[in-house]
């Protein structure tokens, strides 16, 4: 408790903030969203249930700028990627490659982004999803124009509109590649290929089909 005296300064105050952030990541990196209490980050944290309300109005906030925190990390590690890309641009392939080693690669900022969608999103206090949606707003435009700079055959706008994409595919994908241990029971039992998804593979090959339209288009207009 010796760590979590009353906060005095802003910056206490920041520390102590998160500091209950990352006690959550810790919690849902080993369970689901459903299964984290506010009780148990309270007590990895070393504070009352009722202290982690003085920070976030409610769970779902919190995990919002959880999920917030770990975008911006993506984010700019792929930024920095791109504007170090040197070379005729970057093809579809291997933007599809960019995008399979750092973004796929994060498994807690996937299942943060489809809570987000699924949940999240639906309880929020209007503050917390303005903030949320703002910052990804502002990422992805400027992420997307980084990719209209650097993607060879696009054109403007069309960065943001695939990362959009991106966004609009994951949540769908994910669901369906890891559903409920009844529903993959009977998929399996019954013999039912179609809905043996794997998340990574399904994922890609739509980024790719979209990809493709998005060439034809260029070339046909």
């Amino acid at each position: 408790m010796g760590d979590f005296r009353r906060a005095i300064t802003r910056e206490q105050k920041q520390e102590r903030r998160q500091k209950i952030l990352d006690a959550a990541r810790e919690l849902f990196s080993e369970s689901d969203f459903a299964s984290v209490k506010i009780l148990d980050i309270a007590k990895r944290t070393g504070l009352g249930k009722g202290s982690v309300f003085l920070y976030f109005e409610s769970k779902e906030d919190l995990f919002l700028e959880l999920a917030m925190q770990e975008f911006d990390a993506w984010y700019q590690k792929i930024q920095f990627l791109l504007m170090e890309h040197s070379g005729n641009g970057v093809g579809g392939r291997e933007l599809l490659e960019l995008l399979d080693r750092t973004f796929l690669s994060r498994n807690l900022l996937i299942r943060l982004l489809v809570t987000a969608t699924t949940v999240l999103e639906q309880n929020a206090g209007y503050e917390q999803a303005v903030s949320y949606k703002r910052t990804l707003h502002d990422e992805i435009c400027q992420l997307g124009e980084t990719l209209d700079e650097k993607v060879v055959y696009f054109k403007e706008g069309d960065g943001a509109r695939f990362l959009l994409h991106c966004l609009a595919l994951l949540a769908g994908t994910y669901q369906m590649a890891n559903p409920s241990e009844v529903v993959r029971q009977a998929v399996d039992c019954e013999e039912l290929p179609l809905f043996q998804m794997d998340f990574r593979t399904s994922f890609l090959e739509e980024l790719q089909i979209f990809l493709n339209g998005m060439m034809v288009q260029l070339y046909m207009g």
